[in-house]
């Protein structure tokens, strides 16, 4: 279960009026005033995007590592637990005047956004339920402190699932919020195409262009057709 966190919504109810009705209803908002939008988005440099709360399970006492300590007698454990993960974007080195380009004679614009992280994985104490045990004869009980340890690891498979992108695709949610958010954004400042971008689909275009200039390089020179266009910086 996942849900979206409504930044954008008190944006276009409270922010983007204000903007309005200050005379930015008419073409193009200046890159002062975007740049001074996009500061009000994260005072704290911390933009949540999406929230995840799901049930996991964890289980201890059934690996070689383990087993070579159970020499007389066994002792497994099985517990299930809630984690509720938050993911979106650190703006800590985001950075309007290199990050964000206008082009207001296109009505466009582009902004180049950090890649999602994951803020916090939180699993309440209260939420961790022992659904199996075993100990042998002359094993000790499982206690209170070694059911935390194995939350802990559960909590631990459960982050490296994500980034391995095996399961949980917060962070993949995480980016198309973002890209929604700054689209609609910027949108009601006036700018009709906007495009959002992360660094890892920069890299992978800029991969696709040099196999192409690699490919052309083989077979002969391409003839350019850039244009210039009105292009300014937020700065």
């Amino acid at each position: 279960m996942h849900k979206p966190i409504h930044l954008l919504r008190w944006l276009l109810a409270v922010w983007i009026p204000l903007l309005l009705a200050a005379g930015c209803s008419s073409g193009q908002a200046s890159k002062k005033l975007v740049r001074k939008t996009v500061a009000r988005i994260a005072p704290e440099q911390r933009l949540e995007l999406v929230s995840y709360k799901t049930k996991s399970v964890a289980r201890s006492g059934e690996d070689d590592k383990e087993k070579l300590f159970f020499v007389i007698g066994d002792r497994k454990m099985l517990i299930s637990f809630k984690a509720d993960i938050k993911a979106g974007i650190d703006l800590k080195d985001f950075d309007p005047k290199r990050d964000i380009t206008l082009k207001r004679r296109e009505k466009s614009a582009l902004i180049r956004l950090p890649e999602p992280v994951i803020f916090s994985c939180d699993v309440p104490t209260d939420s961790i339920v022992v659904e199996y045990q075993e100990t042998g004869l002359f094993r000790s009980k499982i206690k209170s402190e070694e059911v935390a340890q194995v939350a802990v690891k559960g909590k631990e498979n459960i982050l490296q699932e994500i980034e391995n992108q095996k399961r949980y695709p917060i962070l993949s949610d995480a980016r198309e919020n973002a890209r929604r958010t700054f689209t609609s954004l910027l949108n009601a400042l006036g700018y009709e195409k906007v495009d959002v971008v992360f660094p890892s689909e920069e890299a992978q275009q800029k991969s696709k262009v040099k196999r192409s200039k690699d490919t052309v390089g083989a077979s002969g020179a391409e003839k350019s057709t850039e244009t210039e266009s009105e292009t300014e910086a937020v700065g």
